[in-house]
């Protein structure tokens, strides 16, 4: 398939696009990053000799190597490989360059390692993929180094999370594993029930194994992820994470909802979102003004962060919202909408931050929200919720319709675009006057705004929404020209 055809485009720009063509991009992008995980790992052993040494690197790569292609495959198209690629040409950036890349610095920064041990820790984490697959695989882990893990950890690929030491120590190292051990472990991948395994190096080394909770979806699962070190991500994750288990039972219960929710407004766009996001690290927002924080980040491609709420249609637009965000990356990757020419430069205004923003993401902005203003206008108009929901529904359309206005001068005047990118600017053109449209009867003088991200003034919320709307622009130009 063709992936960089303007029908290809323009299908996967459409609101509730085609399938077939998501899964085309996927599998291209799956593939590049199984190939890019060992041409890394190749990378490293060349220019790191000795750290690759000492954490068993080829010997992790070598293990992998040897299981069957589909194990290989589900483990290494996680979120978290997608990181563990993502930090490794990081490192491999700054060590020909002696630049630091930011996210580098931010990820070195919060686990507490300058650049030589940040890295001896992050080859050292190769250990716990190697581990993941030959647990799916059925076959016997052996690392020479030993593998160490701090605890809780969860396995990519799996649906295990190894909780705690008998010991209470924290950590655990790991050998050899094999024989009975493995053999519990892949009981687990079955069961509801926690279970205590001996898997370290010594006699009295148990450790709990429990499995993650999943949302079931009509195409996919999606799993709900506390544990993965590979989502420290301080620059998304805005609040503490949900790891309760009773509190992760309420999240996914709520996540369900409004998963229903977004297949009675498409199936089509159900599919997507269960292709596209396989995990949501669940955080709790309680300590702050508002319940709807999301977040992700091209390095944990398929996953994202969303906060607990109990309210089916804030979930049910966090979830669409990241999940634009995620397709709308993936197609830029193949088909990038913006010239190098456009300026990179964070001095552009957006209708939804109160800060200066670069033209990708108002880009970002423009395709997110113009789809999840399209999803409450069916909220709306949809008979089969509440008079509250609707109303609710009436005000987050209205709000997300004026304010595309406002981003969509912005990019049109500034953007300097590809082909691809004139399509997009075509597709979002149509989605916004077909929005007006939608409510050019609408009686809008009484409706106060319902703003989400980072517009924090609190004055303008009890303002209409077409002067609250302008006057969040006028704050802005007065502050920042």
């Amino acid at each position: 398939m063709d992936t960089s055809s303007d029908d290809s485009v323009k299908k996967h720009l459409s609101i509730a696009g085609d399938v077939a063509t998501l899964q085309g991009r996927l599998k291209e992008k799956y593939l590049l990053n199984v190939s890019q995980f060992f041409g890394f790992a190749g990378a490293i052993r060349k220019l790191f000799p000795l750290a690759s040494k000492a954490t068993d690197l080829d010997g992790f790569v070598v293990g992998i190597r040897r299981l069957p292609s589909n194990v290989v495959w589900k483990v290494l198209t996680t979120p978290s490989a997608f990181h563990w690629n993502s930090v490794t040409r990081d490192f491999l950036s700054t060590a020909v360059s002696r630049v630091y890349p930011p996210a580098l610095e931010n990820y070195l920064r919060h686990s507490g390692n300058n650049y030589e041990t940040g890295l001896v820790d992050h080859l050292s984490d190769l250990g716990r993929f190697s581990l993941a697959a030959h647990v799916l695989a059925n076959k016997e882990f052996a690392s020479e180094a030993r593998l160490h893990l701090k605890l809780p950890v969860s396995l990519p690929g799996t649906n295990l999370v190894l909780l705690e030491d008998k010991g209470g120590a924290g950590r655990i190292s790991i050998e050899t594993l094999g024989g009975s051990a493995l053999e519990q472990l892949r009981i687990c991948l079955d069961s509801d029930l926690p279970s205590w395994i001996r898997v370290g190096i010594k006699r009295d080394d148990f450790v709990q194994v429990a499995p993650i909770q999943y949302c079931n979806g009509k195409r996919s699962k999606i799993a709900i992820e506390a544990y993965d070190p590979c989502f420290n991500l301080p620059y998304v994750e805005a609040h503490p994470r949900i790891k309760e288990t009773f509190a992760i039972e309420r999240f996914v219960s709520t996540l369900k909802a409004a998963m229903e929710v977004l297949r009675s407004y498409s199936d089509v766009i159900a599919d997507e979102i269960e292709l596209v996001t396989s995990v949501i690290v669940p955080m709790d927002s309680s300590q702050s003004a508002g319940e709807m924080y999301s977040g992700t980040s091209s390095a944990i491609f398929g996953g994202c962060f969303i906060s607990a709420t109990n309210d089916r249609l804030q979930m049910a637009e966090m979830i669409l919202h990241e999940f634009c965000h995620n397709k709308l990356r993936l197609l830029d990757e193949f088909c990038p909408l913006l010239t190098p020419n456009t300026s990179g430069e964070a001095r552009y205004y957006s209708p939804w931050r109160d800060d200066p923003r670069p033209l990708d993401g108002i880009q970002h902005g423009l395709y997110v929200f113009s789809a999840i203003a399209h999803f409450w206008l069916h909220v709306s108009s949809e008979p089969t919720f509440g008079r509250d929901e609707s109303t609710i529904a009436r005000r987050r359309a209205a709000t997300l319709i004026e304010q595309l206005g406002h981003a969509f001068e912005q990019f049109r005047r500034y953007a300097v675009l590809t082909r691809a990118g004139e399509m997009f600017e075509a597709e979002i053109e149509d989605r916004i006057r077909k929005l007006k449209g939608a409510i050019s009867g609408w009686t809008l003088g009484d409706l106060l705004p319902i703003f989400s991200g980072k517009v924090r003034a609190e004055e303008l919320k009890s303002l209409p929404i077409s002067i609250a709307v302008a006057r969040h622009r006028a704050n802005w130009e007065a502050q920042y020209g």
